[in-house]
C-alpha cells in the first residue's frame, strides 16, 4: 500500500488532510485534479526534501511524483531555477497553505482594495 498524503491548511475550512493510494488509478487521477487545481488557485505546496522544503510545481499522476524546480549549482546566482525533478509521494511529507492563510507568494488572497470595501453597491 503505498500511501500519498498532503496536510492542507486553510484558514476557512481548517487543518484537512488528503490521502490517495498510489495503487489506484481512480485514487491518483483524484489527487492529482485536486492538486492541480490548488496550484491554479494560488496555493503554496511544499514538501520536504532532505532537510530542506521545496515548493511543488506541479503533480504527475503517471510516475505518482511531486514535481519540484531542482536547483544547478552551476548555474549563476541569479538564475538558479534548475530543471524539473519529480520527488515520489509516497516517500514524502507535503503540505500545503491556502493564499488566506499566508501561503499565496505573490498571490492576493483578496482581489478587492479596502477602499472598494466601504462603497455602497446598491
Amino acid at each position: 500500500m503505498n500511501n500519498g498524503d498532503l496536510a492542507i491548511l486553510n484558514c476557512s475550512d481548517g487543518d484537512t488532510r488528503l490521502s490517495f493510494n498510489s495503487d489506484v488509478p481512480d485514487e491518483v487521477a483524484r489527487a492529482k485534479v485536486i492538486v492541480e487545481d490548488m496550484l491554479k488557485r494560488g496555493y503554496c505546496i511544499s514538501i520536504v526534501v532532505g532537510d530542506k522544503m521545496e515548493r511543488v510545481k506541479a503533480f504527475d499522476a503517471t510516475k505518482n511524483e511531486y514535481v519540484i524546480d531542482a536547483p544547478d549549482p552551476e548555474a549563476p546566482a541569479k538564475r538558479r531555477g534548475g530543471r524539473r525533478k519529480g520527488v515520489p509521494t509516497k516517500s514524502t511529507r507535503a503540505y500545503a497553505v491556502a493564499p488566506t492563510a499566508g501561503g499565496g507568494l505573490g498571490v492576493r488572497a483578496f482581489p478587492l482594495r479596502r477602499s472598494q470595501l466601504a462603497k455602497d453597491t446598491r
